[in-house]
């Protein structure tokens, strides 16, 4: 039998038996990824515990030195949209929410979603510092709200 990477001649015998294995060590891996969502990245693990979204924002509040109310509501100060954008945009970019979605929960419409994402993605290209700083800032937090398991 040829080898279906390499095409050289291997031994059948031995082939289907090291095909077993590996197919049993990765069902075994697959069960293990299932049952624990702590395996999961990191946009699963948003979308499977939405319901840690508002203790995300208050600690991403309390970094950016504001409130979560502050960031949620109407006012439209520079202090207070730019981790306003950076949220919308991290739970756009890393959780499996559409854009109304997220509009609902900032209290917004999902055309204001698009135009945070596309913000923040042209001042990240642009190196903008208090941006950078926001996203190093939110990244950490949802890794904290949202933690991968240690292994």
């Amino acid at each position: 039998m040829k080898c279906p990477k390499c095409k050289t001649t291997i031994d059948f015998e031995r082939y289907v038996k090291l095909s077993r294995m590996r197919k049993k060590s990765d069902a075994r891996q697959r069960a293990e990824v299932v049952e624990d969502p702590t395996l999961w990245p990191l946009d699963i693990r948003i979308t499977a515990a939405a319901n840690r979204i508002p203790r995300f924002l208050v600690e991403f509040a309390r970094v950016m030195n504001t409130t979560s109310e502050e960031i949620t509501g109407k006012a439209r100060h520079r202090h207070l949209v730019v981790p306003r954008h950076v949220a919308m945009w991290f739970l756009m970019k890393h959780s499996g929410l559409t854009q109304y979605t997220i509009g609902k929960i900032f209290d917004r419409d999902h055309s204001s979603v698009h135009h945070a994402q596309k913000r923040v993605e042209d001042l990240l290209e642009v190196g903008d510092r208090e941006i950078a700083f926001a996203v190093e800032s939110v990244n950490h937090i949802a890794l904290e709200v949202w933690p991968p398991r240690v292994r």
